[in-house]
């Protein structure tokens, strides 16, 4: 199905209509969710519960900015948040009050906010740049259309939520502003990056928590099941007891996949990395000394790998800020794959 020039997924007949059926200016405005779904998934389960919410998110920035388009922050009935469009200071003041008049009487607004002396010095925030946001009030009628959004992206697959605003953009310390034409944005929300972490030691629940905290989809392996009780792990993260190479096989982990080998010794180790070796990761690293990397890599050839497999091996893993304790390590790798994946980088710095 095509609405207004973009594909639309046919699942959302409801996003259809809202895309045909209104005063829009022209084709929707693309944006892609950052910093996490955390805010989309938590709308899905106020708007399950039977109350509306509103969604505010950051559409564009200009110069020096606390946050990057694609930002959500969700703002509930209850006076709860959910992610940050400012990082908490004026900024964000701001766009919390407009969320506030929203669900009292529903609508949407666009609000330019300039990052300057007068708007930030009461925070000591000047970051003299200018941001547009746009709130919107989400109806418990898209409870069903957002349920379906989320179970496409939980299943690996990119979806839209599209959000209607009106095109005039409200001026700072307006609360509505008269009729006008529409805008549509299209959010497009993507799945989470997969993350496997092979080993549920010290350093592997201390990378699962801080992956899962930075929005990353994270399960954790190990055949000792009593490592993998629900109280070492936060809620939302995987854990499989079994045989880890059989299970990293049975997983068949992607491109966009990332994958930490943090096992308990080199027998564990070396069987891991070598189900995984070949496969086209987006992120590979590996726990171990100098010397028993060494050991690994005169191994692996032995079972097939080429010095260009071995060289996609993150070893040392992380980035190098002298980590020494498993939370130290877990924030280098985590920094690492962070790095990966918004930077496309993975060197040690």
């Amino acid at each position: 199905m095509r609405a207004n020039g973009i594909s639309v997924p046919l699942f959302s007949r409801a996003l259809a209509e809202t895309m045909t059926s209104h005063k829009s200016t022209g084709n929707p405005l693309d944006v892609y969710a950052s910093g996490g779904l955390e805010p989309f998934f938590h709308l899905v389960e106020e708007l399950n519960a039977g109350r509306s919410a509103v969604l505010c998110v950051v559409v564009e920035t200009i110069g020096s900015a606390p946050q990057v388009p694609g930002a959500m922050m969700l703002c509930t009935q209850a006076g709860h948040t959910v992610g940050t469009v400012g990082g908490g200071g004026c900024l964000e003041a701001e766009v919390r009050k407009q969320a506030r008049g929203l669900l009292l009487g529903g609508g949407a607004v666009k609000c330019r906010l300039r990052l300057d002396h007068d708007l930030s010095v009461k925070d000591g925030m000047i970051c003299g740049g200018a941001m547009t946001a746009i709130t919107v009030s989400i109806p418990t009628e898209r409870a069903a259309e957002c349920q379906e959004i989320r179970r496409r992206v939980e299943c690996g697959e990119e979806a839209l939520l599209v959000l209607e605003v009106p095109e005039k953009t409200l001026p700072e310390g307006a609360k509505s502003s008269p009729p006008s034409s529409t805008e549509l944005y299209a959010i497009h929300l993507e799945p989470n990056p997969e993350v496997i972490v092979a080993g549920a030691g010290h350093v592997g629940v201390e990378v699962a928590w801080l992956a899962h905290r930075s929005g990353f989809a994270v399960t954790v392996l190990d055949n000792r099941a009593d490592f993998l009780v629900p109280s070492r792990f936060p809620v939302g993260v995987r854990t499989i007891a079994d045989e880890i190479p059989e299970t990293l096989e049975k997983l068949k982990p992607g491109p966009s996949a990332y994958v930490i080998i943090a096992t308990r010794g080199h027998k564990d180790d070396l069987e891991a990395i070598a189900s995984v070796v070949l496969r086209p990761l987006r992120y590979l690293g590996m726990l171990g000394s100098k010397r028993k990397i060494l050991t690994l890599f005169k191994e692996l050839r032995r079972h097939g790998a080429s010095e260009e497999d071995l060289a996609r091996i993150c070893t040392p893993i992380g980035l190098d800020i002298g980590a020494l304790t498993p939370p130290e390590i877990a924030l280098s790798i985590v920094s690492q794959m962070v790095s990966v994946r918004r930077q496309g980088r993975n060197t040690r710095r």
